[in-house]
């Protein structure tokens, strides 16, 4: 347990560190922060800690029910073949999507601040993250079990056979978890954090559905899933569409 504190402490460390040269490197002066600016930026996002932070902590817990849910109906191996098949899923996947997301977010911010569109750099991305997914989906549901077991041992093959199911949601979840940063871009906090409590308490239900046989109560949680991030995907197009009338309309007016 003490090696787990010290490299936690050491990776933090690492990081700050890793951070205060990248500022020494942009050439930041703390003579510019002011309380008077450090007030104004408050006010400014004072949604972001009102509204976000218990949905935000409510998400995160919602990545571990699934698991906490099995482990309470199910036996410890099954919890074992479903714990490999979303590591193996997700683990990749949230890597690329959070590296896509930050390159997306700059890009946004950037032009958001100038009233540009940011249209182009959605469909760009859109269809490249699309291909990715289709690819990761087609590949894991054909040849799940046969790529667990020649990777991991034959014993792990049921694992490929959960992978199998949830491939279709992790694709999904992948695709548009790289563009959910635009609604941050947009400042819509409360619909992250509305959407956040909402796949919570859809989350939450399957504790409901736990004395089921394993592989439908994989086919619920797949169908929570895709339904939940189907809003999601919504709500992001639709706040990006608003976005791109009003910079259509400030253009007409400028013209």
């Amino acid at each position: 347990p003490y090696g787990i504190v010290i490299g936690y402490a050491l990776g933090w460390f690492a990081i700050n560190i890793a951070g205060w040269f990248q500022l020494q490197m942009s050439g930041f002066k703390k003579e510019g922060i002011t309380r008077e600016g450090i007030r104004n930026m408050f006010s400014v996002h004072i949604d972001f800690p009102l509204y976000n932070a218990l949905p935000a902590l409510m998400n995160s817990v919602s990545t571990s029910l699934p698991l906490f849910i099995i482990n309470i109906f199910y036996t410890s191996e099954i919890a074992g073949y479903f714990t490999l098949a979303r590591q193996v899923l997700f683990v990749p996947a949230i890597f690329i999507s959070y590296a896509m997301s930050q390159v997306l977010f700059q890009r946004a911010t950037e032009k958001i601040q100038k009233n540009i569109s940011i249209r182009s750099e959605f469909n760009k991305l859109f269809l490249i993250l699309a291909m990715i997914a289709a690819l990761v989906f087609v590949v894991v549901a054909v040849g799940g079990p046969w790529l667990f077991s020649f990777i991991f041992g034959t014993k792990w093959e049921e694992a490929g056979n959960f992978a199998r199911i949830l491939a279709f949601s992790c694709s999904f979840q992948f695709l548009v978890s790289s563009f959910s940063i635009l609604l941050t871009a947009l400042k819509r906090v409360k619909t992250i954090s509305a959407w956040q409590l909402l796949y919570f308490v859809s989350i939450s239900s399957l504790y409901f559905f736990g004395k089921k046989e394993i592989h439908s109560f994989l086919y619920v949680y797949l169908s929570i899933d895709v339904v939940l991030y189907t809003i999601y995907f919504v709500l992001i197009l639709t706040a990006l569409n608003r976005y791109e009338k009003t910079v259509g309309q400030n253009n007409l007016q400028v013209g």
